[in-house]
């Protein structure tokens, strides 16, 4: 060069270049698909990340009082915590509806992990068959009826070994949940996120309606 550039010329070229990539660094964080975790593996190490989980609600979303909405999301390896500022417009959906968020984890007290929701996608699940009666329709006036029922699956619970306890779990369809007991040590295996077909008696146990299986050939998974 014939003539010595500037001290003050080269600082503002550096910070030029310096915010410019780090404009095309976020941008390009932003633009690219975000890695698809399981809940299972999240840690309080990863807070702040950005991340995105697929799963089904383990659930019914539920609006706070702070107008924000709750999701609680189930992969089958864990569930966690779902809070979106964007409530969608009509009802909220239901326990056993898939779902897929987008946002970013936060650890609050105690390590709880928590996701901050900025995309929530909720899926019409069409892979439950059509069944002849809706979940919601089950009420305990039918109390002693025998039916089959069709749903996917949004809980399962075992009692401890040793226990008088039924094993349960938690049916749900676009209209509503229906609790599903049994004391079958055979039963078929299920796990939250199965699309199943159960028939059973109805009954009723503190004011809950409860659908009673007592054979294992009862309860059959449909995918």
């Amino acid at each position: 060069m014939e003539k010595r550039m500037g001290l003050k010329v080269l600082r503002l070229s550096a910070v030029v270049v310096a915010v410019a990539g780090l404009l095309l660094l976020h941008s390009y964080a932003r633009s690219r698909a975000l890695p698809v975790v399981r809940i299972g593996d999240i840690s309080p190490a990863m807070n702040f990340a950005r991340v995105r989980i697929e799963g089904v609600l383990e659930s019914d979303a539920r609006r706070l009082r702070s107008g924000s909405v709750l999701y609680v999301v189930d992969d089958g390896t864990g569930t966690l915590a779902v809070f979106s500022n964007d409530a969608p417009d009509g009802r909220l959906p239901l326990a056993g509806s898939p779902v897929a968020v987008s946002g970013n984890l936060s650890v609050g007290v105690g390590n709880e992990v928590r996701l901050r929701a900025q995309a929530v996608e909720v899926s019409v699940d069409d892979s439950i068959p059509v069944a002849g009666t809706k979940l919601a329709e089950i009420t305990a006036d039918r109390k002693g009826e025998r039916m089959a029922v069709v749903g996917r699956v949004s809980k399962v619970w075992a009692p401890r070994a040793g226990s008088n306890s039924p094993y349960k779990l938690v049916l749900a369809d676009e209209s509503g949940t229906l609790e599903v007991v049994h004391w079958l040590a055979d039963a078929p295996s299920v796990a939250v996120g199965d699309v199943v077909e159960i028939f059973g008696t109805i009954g009723v146990y503190k004011d809950q309606v409860q659908l009673k299986v007592w054979e294992a050939a009862q309860i059959r998974a449909l995918e």
